[in-house]
C-alpha cells in the first residue's frame, strides 16, 4: 500500500525502530503465490526503508516448505538466513482441541443440521448460559459447498443463527433484458444493463459484458418480450462493493459481540482471532493442507480453561469411485495432465 510505503520512512526518519514484526508470517508465503501477490515485496519493502532493523516474523502454523519459503524471502538474496535465527517450538500439542472426522455419507447438510440440533437441544450453543459459538468453514463462497448456501440452509432450521463472510462477494445468475435499440450502442447498453443491476459490477465488469454481449445471448425458452433481447449474465455479486464491505464489517462485529452463535465462512475470516468462546469448529470438506486444518481448527479453545476441550470436525465424503478406477487414475506410469 502506498500510503504504508510513505508512513514507513517517515516514521524511522523521527523513531528508531527496533524491530519490525509481521504476524502470522506463513500468509506472506501461503497467500502471496495465490492472491496476495503484493505480500511478497513486504521484506524487501522493510530492508529498503528501514535498512538498521531487526525484522522478525511469527506464526504458530508452517510447514517445512512454508518456513523454506520464508527463510528466502527473509534473507533477501543475502547470506542464507542461519540456523541460529529461526526459533521452533518442539510440540504442536494443543490439549484444548479435540479431532474427529466424521463420514457424512456424502449427505452434509443433513450431518451438520442434526449436530446442531443436538448441540442446541443440549444448550450448548449461545445463548444459553453454558453455550458456545460456532465457526462453519467452508471450502467455497459460492455453490452447494458456499459459506452464502450453508448459512442459509443452518436459517431454515435455526432461524436467524447464522450469518456468512468470504473475502469476495457471493454471486448469482442474472438473465436481464435490454432494448433492441440499445444493444449495439454501448453508452445505451450500459445504461440499460445498470439500470437493472445497479452498481454490483464495476466499470470494467460492465464493458467486457458489452464487448462479449453476443455471445452472452440466452439459450432458453424464456425468451423476451418483442423488440428486447435477453443476456446470461453468469457471476452478479449480490451486494455492491460499499454493501459487501458494511456486511462484513457489521457480521464481525455481530459475531464478536453474541449476536448469533454461529459463522459460517471461508478460510478469509478470522485470522488471528480471539473470541474466547468458540467451543466448536466444522470444516465442510477437507481443507487445502494439515496445517491449513490445525491453524482454522485452532480458532477454537481461546479460553483460559486448558482442561476443557473445544471440538474441531471434519466433515468427509467417502470416495465414491469403484477401486479399479481410483487405481488407474493414480497409477504412477499415467502421464501429468498438460491443461
Amino acid at each position: 500500500m502506498k500510503t504504508f510505503r510513505t508512513y514507513l520512512p517517515d516514521l524511522y526518519a523521527k523513531t528508531p525502530l527496533a524491530y519490525v514484526v509481521i504476524d502470522e508470517v506463513h500468509c506472506m508465503s501461503e497467500w502471496a503465490h495465490d492472491f496476495r501477490t503484493s505480500y511478497l515485496n513486504l521484506t524487501r519493502t522493510v530492508h529498503e526503508l528501514c535498512p538498521s532493523t531487526t525484522l522478525v516474523g511469527l506464526t504458530a502454523t508452517a510447514s517445512l516448505n512454508v518456513l523454506r519459503n520464508l527463510r528466502i524471502e527473509f534473507a533477501r538474496g543475502e547470506a542464507l538466513f542461519a540456523d541460529e535465527d529461526v526459533k521452533t517450538k518442539l510440540d504442536f500439542t494443543r490439549p484444548e482441541l479435540r479431532f474427529e472426522v466424521m463420514a457424512d455419507a456424502g449427505k452434509k447438510a443433513d450431518t451438520l443440521k442434526a449436530i446442531l440440533a443436538d448441540l442446541s437441544d443440549r444448550k450448548e450453543l449461545l445463548p444459553s448460559n453454558n453455550g458456545k459459538a460456532g465457526l462453519i468453514f467452508t471450502p467455497f463462497v459460492n455453490g452447494d459447498f458456499g459459506c452464502l448456501e450453508v448459512s442459509n440452509k443452518i436459517n431454515t432450521q435455526f432461524s436467524g443463527r447464522a450469518n456468512w463472510f468470504a473475502g469476495k462477494c457471493p454471486t448469482k445468475k442474472e438473465y436481464v433484458s435490454i432494448p433492441e435499440s440499445t444493444f449495439d450502442d454501448r453508452d445505451l447498453f450500459i445504461a440499460s444493463l445498470t439500470a437493472v443491476i445497479g452498481n454490483r459490477l464495476d466499470a470494467f465488469a460492465v464493458g467486457r459484458v458489452f464487448n462479449n454481449r453476443n455471445t452472452l445471448l440466452a439459450q432458453s425458452d424464456r425468451f423476451p418480450k418483442k423488440g428486447f433481447k435477453k443476456i446470461r449474465l453468469k457471476e452478479v455479486p449480490l451486494l455492491t462493493n460499499d454493501e459487501f464491505e458494511t456486511h462484513k464489517r457489521r457480521v464481525q462485529e455481530g459475531y464478536k459481540a453474541n449476536e448469533f452463535p454461529l459463522m459460517v465462512a471461508t478460510k478469509a475470516f478470522g485470522m488471528g482471532i480471539d473470541k474466547k468462546n468458540i467451543g466448536y469448529t466444522f470444516h465442510y470438506g477437507i481443507p487445502g493442507s494439515t496445517e491449513s486444518l490445525y491453524q482454522e481448527a485452532g480458532r477454537a479453545g481461546r479460553w483460559d480453561d486448558k482442561n476443557t476441550q473445544a471440538v474441531c470436525r471434519v466433515l468427509f465424503t467417502p470416495e465414491t469411485l469403484e477401486e479399479a478406477t481410483m487405481n488407474d487414475l493414480f497409477a504412477p506410469q499415467n502421464a501429468p495432465c498438460k491443461t
